[in-house]
């Protein structure tokens, strides 16, 4: 669909609709003459849904379609809570986290990138010649798997396996604690 001879202006700029292409020349004033500046031209294009809607684009920016922007709004707040989520686990998991949080991004309809899934990596390793150690990473490690607000199914199982190897630490613990010491005499 061409509009042809349709110009629009402001008093900085003047736009103009030529066969389907809008131009746009900018131009300064001195002394009552016009100076041109430059010059851009970009391709505007209508395209009509099988709904009836009409999306347009205009100097490379596309007009989003009423569910597109729905889409947007939701992809924004699916970033804003898995970026939060990640950072209550970086903010639990204090010297136990390796590298920052990696995230998982979905292209929206704007054309911009937004986290819909990330993970942090935490160090789980004990050495088993330390209990007393372990147990206190391993209370660390499971307070940074259950901090978010909404803990993931892979956060409580981070969680679960802390508390395991927590369990066995003290177990070890007890029985080095309870175990009759070789008195030599």
């Amino acid at each position: 669909m061409d509009i042809r001879g349709v110009e629009f202006s402001n008093s900085s700029s003047t736009y103009y609709q030529i066969e389907g292409s809008v131009e746009k020349n900018i131009f300064s004033k001195n002394n009552n003459n016009n100076q041109l500046i430059f010059k851009t031209k970009d391709t505007v294009q209508l395209n009509q849904s099988s709904k009836g809607e009409q999306k347009t684009e205009r100097f490379g920016k596309k007009e989003l379609s009423p569910e597109e922007q729905k889409r947007v709004e939701e992809l924004k707040r699916i970033d804003a809570k898995v970026r939060a989520h990640e950072m209550a686990h970086l903010a639990a998991g204090g010297g136990l986290v390796r590298g920052g949080a990696n995230y998982t991004y979905e292209i929206g309809p704007d054309g911009k990138q937004y986290a819909v899934g990330g993970e942090v990596k935490i160090d789980m390793s004990v050495n088993p010649d330390d209990p007393e150690g372990a147990i206190q990473k391993m209370q660390q490690v499971r307070r940074a798997a259950l901090a978010p607000a909404d803990p993931s199914p892979q956060d409580r199982s981070v969680a679960q396996q802390a508390s395991n190897i927590e369990a066995q630490m003290r177990a070890k613990l007890t029985e080095e604690k309870t175990k009759p010491q070789n008195k030599l005499t």
